[in-house]
């Protein structure tokens, strides 16, 4: 279910990067993309009965169809027409063709892979006097690399040089790259996977990583993290061999032990083709039809899941000797689309990046080598499109942070975002700025990661649940100070305490590891739909914070904890309830006396009972008094008692706050902040627009007040408060429960 799922939303993605005449992202989110359609200027491949392709389908050329192939997704072409026969043309097509579309500009080469794989100490060089050939074979526990000179028939037992290189181990890709031609085969590859060659590759037999067999056409589940991604700057070659059905093996061989070919891998194929060994062409060396007269060479299904690639499309099935080949069943593997190889980016270009005071656009992962530099400082701005992401897995200098009043930025710019950080470079050794400060994070991915020291930094998460990801943490812990969290975050369970220090929290924040909160404001949000602002699995120690919202399992806060609460209170709850910790010392349970909490001003207005009122033990706030409780001091030095100093401090705006709590049970309040000498006058309307009544009408003077709404005598349901003060008026909802 959750394949078919993702499969709708990659063809919905698709479907609008096609009408906005944009090409995917990566070519690996292809299912088949070509930019010739024919081998030779005067030949044409058709589509034709027995082939069927389930992904996005796309050529620069124009497409060559008859009798009856299918096409599970969306089919697109850079040209106006497709070539068909009318006699012989009835294919299925999921959803109409596209045409006209921008040409998709496949490289020359990819020479990232070659890099990496020498950063790797797995680059095999050729010898140009006496040039080898390179057969690499994949075991259960690793790779095999054999290597003997070309002009000599393979020998296991006597070839030149023998590699073994170990499978790569979690979210890390090995990089192999044979400066020839390679012969390539393996079951049970495990690990991420790039196998590059100058040459031709050759398909020895099925190409198969673990958790999957010829059984299940190469196809594996969602979670299997074993990739293969195969590239030749050349053709990549079905060779025929008896394992690949040589000699007429799918009628022959029943039993599949000699008929078909299963690839679980994604190929490209950059100089030529993907295409087979002995297509029995007139004056070939080996023609098998003549060999055994009148007999077909048909050799089964090329079974591909994963994506394919190739400059010019090549012969995989002809008409020779009747049929010689092999029929098509190509099934795109959606792992490509959520996690392509690092190598597959534009051709490599040198990353030496000082953005100061500027934007830049990256629609693609931003792939970074060793020598390469990455500083996004004061008024720098990094726009992440269409789900790009830093990748510095191979070691370059990265730097993200502005300086107090220019801070650095960050944009996710895309429903299908990933992790932005997730491929640093997390080494004790590696070459990176692990405090990061003045910065803005504007994310939609459910994931982040970030360093173990992170300031005056502000993160706003678009996503239902940002799962944050502390890396390299030590025994000392992880701190986080003067934050200011906007969304629903959770941070995973730590071997080291967790302090978030003079920090802001709009919206739910979910902990897994002991942590201290200290100096911190948590308000609810409408959309959190009465869950806790803060919710803590381990032993949990709160001072000079403050609660503030309306929650309906306030009881969940601190589920089955060791929890000490001093000097911090709650507001908009049943406390009793809430904080059944209240034997700690200076707690506060009454309005907190914010400026506007309806316009998310958390700052304490002149009569808040949060002046003053921290921790005698905690260091004085900046104007000399003892420290106030919450995220946001009140400084006295920039107050006066007389009226024209005053009037900075006064509200700009007629503000509603609440009611809380909601639900209620008879009687809920406002507090309602306004300037200058009013009427208010709160009238109720119930879900029908019918006025039932004014319930409270009062002169007031400026400031901020609290005002009892009783609707005791009206049955239970939803109510609609009118609140007008002079000119000024607002409509909150209210639900009545009894």
């Amino acid at each position: 279910m959750k394949r078919t799922l993702f499969a709708l939303i990659l063809f919905v993605f698709c479907w609008t990067g096609i009408l906005q005449g944009q090409p995917l992202r990566y070519f690996t989110d292809y299912m088949y993309l070509t930019d010739s359609e024919r081998p030779q200027p005067d030949e044409i491949v058709w589509f034709w009965s027995n082939d069927s392709l389930t992904g996005y389908v796309h050529s620069n050329d124009t497409i060559a169809i008859k009798n009856r192939p299918k096409f599970m997704g969306q089919v697109s072409s850079s040209q106006d027409t497709i070539i068909h026969n009318p006699r012989y043309y009835n294919p299925y097509f999921l959803y109409p063709p596209i045409f006209n579309l921008p040409e998709v500009e496949i490289p020359e080469r990819i020479d990232t892979l070659q890099q990496i794989a020498v950063q790797q100490g797995h680059y095999y060089p050729n010898d140009p006097v006496i040039p080898r050939f390179a057969r690499l074979m994949g075991y259960p526990d690793c790779w095999v690399l054999h290597q003997w000179d070309v002009g000599t028939a393979y020998d296991s037992t006597i070839v030149s040089e023998i590699d073994t290189i170990p499978y790569p181990v979690g979210d890390n890709w090995l990089a192999l790259y044979f400066d020839g031609e390679m012969y390539l085969s393996g079951r049970s590859i495990t690990g991420k996977n790039m196998i590059g060659a100058e040459n031709n590759i050759w398909l020895q037999s099925d190409l198969l990583v673990e958790g999957t067999s010829v059984w299940t056409r190469g196809v594996v589940d969602e979670d299997n993290e074993n990739m293969i991604f195969v590239l030749s700057h050349n053709n990549v070659i079905v060779s025929d061999t008896y394992e690949n059905g040589r000699a007429n093996g799918y009628p022959r061989c029943p039993d599949s032990t000699r008929r078909h070919i299963t690839i679980s891998a994604a190929i490209m194929a950059l100089g030529n083709s993907f295409t087979i060994e002995h297509q029995n062409d007139e004056g070939d060396d080996y023609i098998y039809c003549e060999i055994e007269e009148g007999s077909r060479d048909l050799r089964g299904y090329i079974f591909l899941y994963g994506s394919l690639v190739q400059r010019k499309r090549g012969y995989v099935h002809r008409s020779n000797c009747r049929e010689t080949g092999y029929y098509k069943q190509y099934l795109y593997d959606t792992r490509w689309f959520e996690n392509p190889p690092p190598c597959i980016t534009t051709p490599y270009t040198e990353i030496n990046t000082i953005l100061e005071n500027d934007t830049l656009y990256v629609n693609r992962p931003l792939r970074m080598l060793a020598s390469d530099t990455l500083i996004v400082g004061q008024g720098g701005v990094l726009v992440l499109r269409n789900g790009a992401w830093i990748d510095n897995q191979w070691g370059g200098y990265i730097s993200i942070g502005g300086v107090e009043g220019n801070p650095a930025e960050i944009i996710q710019d895309s429903d299908f975002s990933n992790d932005p950080f997730a491929k640093l470079n997390y080494s004790e050794d590696a070459e990176w700025d692990s405090v990061w400060s003045h910065l803005i994070l504007d994310l939609s991915c459910d994931t982040v990661s970030l360093p173990p020291y992170v300031t005056n930094t502000t993160i706003r998460s678009h996503s239902e649940n940002t799962r944050i990801k502390v890396f390299r943490s030590d025994s000392t812990g992880i701190t986080y100070d003067n934050l200011a969290l906007h969304g629903h975050f959770e941070v995973q369970e730590l071997s080291a305490p967790f302090n978030l220090n003079n920090s802001f929290i709009h919206g739910r924040f979910r902990i897994e590891s002991e942590t201290g909160f200290d100096h911190c404001t948590f308000a609810a949000r409408q959309q959190d739909e009465g869950q806790p602002a803060v919710y803590s699995l381990r032993r949990t120690s709160i001072r000079n914070s403050f609660m503030y919202g309306s929650y309906s399992f306030p009881a969940q806060a601190f589920p089955q904890t060791e929890c000490s609460v001093s000097f911090s209170g709650c507001f908009g709850m049943d406390h009793e309830v809430y904080m059944n910790y209240d034997t700690g010392d200076g707690l506060i349970f009454s309005d907190p006396y914010f400026v506007c909490p309806e316009d998310d001003d958390y700052t304490l207005l002149s009569t808040s009972p949060l002046i003053d009122n921290g921790s005698p033990d905690s260091p004085y706030d900046e104007d000399g008094t003892r420290c106030d409780i919450g995220a946001f001091s009140f400084d006295w030095r920039e107050y006066s008692d007389t009226p024209e100093e005053q009037e900075e401090f006064l509200p700009e705006d007629f503000c509603v706050d609440g009611p809380w709590p909601n639900p209620f049970n008879g009687v809920t309040s406002l507090r309602v902040t306004h300037t200058g000498e009013q009427t208010l006058r709160i009238r109720v309307f119930d879900v029908l627009g019918r006025e039932i009544g004014t319930v409270n009408q009062k002169h007031l003077t400026t400031g901020t007040c609290t005002v009892p709404v009783d609707l005791s005598q009206h049955p239970a349901g939803i109510y609609f408060l009118h609140i007008q003060a002079g000119l000024q008026s607002k409509i909150v909802k209210a639900v009545l429960v009894k």
